[in-house]
């Protein structure tokens, strides 16, 4: 995974990410979770290109990062393996998965039921209210690490 983002940071470095929204504790929070699966750190990922073009080009959205950004995914299906998600806003109604990702300030919305987040790691994410127990259990089983989930709507301010 390492040669992989080595591999973005070589191909375009004048198009950095240069993710924006996050204060001290949540790039902390990120960092720890990039380091953990991608043995990055925030500097790094910050010089990766945001991929966000990519989804409405029919390609494949595994191992790319995704930030500042609100995306309508709507459709029977989408999978981003491997991807990093920081600072955005999915709204989401079919099957998806998430599997081996960082997902950092994030906000979902619709049906996050159908969403499999085997393997990620989750920091700093909000999904529906609406979310049933049964779900937010399976979400947490299915990460291998969370901190700062919350179930609120999109437009309540966060604490």
């Amino acid at each position: 995974m390492k040669l992989f983002a080595l591999l973005l940071l070589a191909f375009n470095p004048a198009f950095g990410a240069w993710i924006e929204g996050l204060d001290p504790d949540e790039i902390k929070d990120a960092e720890y979770c990039t380091k953990r699966l991608f043995n990055l750190t925030y500097k790094q990922i910050n010089s990766i290109p945001n991929s966000r073009s990519d989804l409405y080009k029919g390609v494949s959205l595994d191992k790319k990062m995704f930030h500042n950004t609100i995306e309508d995914m709507y459709g029977d299906y989408f999978s981003m393996k491997g991807s990093i998600l920081i600072s955005a806003t999915i709204r989401h109604d079919g099957h998806a998965l998430i599997k081996d990702s960082v997902v950092s300030n994030m906000t979902f919305t619709g049906d996050v039921s159908r969403i499999d987040f085997t393997g990620s790691c989750l920091v700093n994410v909000r999904f529906p209210k609406e979310t049933s127990w049964r779900t937010k259990r399976k979400i947490k089983k299915q990460a291998l690490y969370y901190k700062h989930l919350e179930y609120k709507h999109e437009w309540e301010p966060r604490d």
